[in-house]
């Protein structure tokens, strides 16, 4: 073998070991990145589904809150007393309402850090290494 043989060989060798560390590392960074997404998109799944229990359940508060007023208001014995009740019915909606709408904002708000969870990690580990 001539010497410029033996180098072009050794510069293939080496780009050949090169190539091959930077395909192993692109396989681990392409596995972290599926590993997150697929973690992210569990958590997406979970979180939708306990803000639908939840929206459910206020539904449901709701209306069986409904159909005690309407027992109520049917048997009011007065106009004053069918007013009272009405007033006091759509305060308490208004209410609990307010406080419904804030438990489900603070919620998504909690499942929605919990799906970008995975991601933000998989990039501060990226930085730290």
């Amino acid at each position: 073998m001539t010497k410029t043989s033996e180098k072009i060989t050794k510069a293939i060798v080496e780009n050949t070991e090169e190539a091959a560390t930077r395909g192993d590392e692109l396989r681990q960074a392409a596995a972290g990145v599926a590993s997150a997404v697929s973690a992210g998109s569990k958590a997406y799944a979970v979180g939708v589904g306990e803000i639908g229990r939840t929206i459910f359940r206020f539904g449901k508060e709701t209306l069986d809150e409904a159909m005690q007023h309407g027992k109520a208001s049917l048997n009011a014995k007065s106009m004053r007393e069918m007013a009272e009740l009405q007033v006091s019915f759509a305060q308490h909606r208004i209410e609990t309402s307010a406080a419904h709408a804030q438990e489900v904002v603070e919620l998504a708000r909690a499942k929605s850090e919990d799906v970008i969870e995975p991601i933000v990690d998989l990039v501060k580990s990226k930085k730290a290494a």
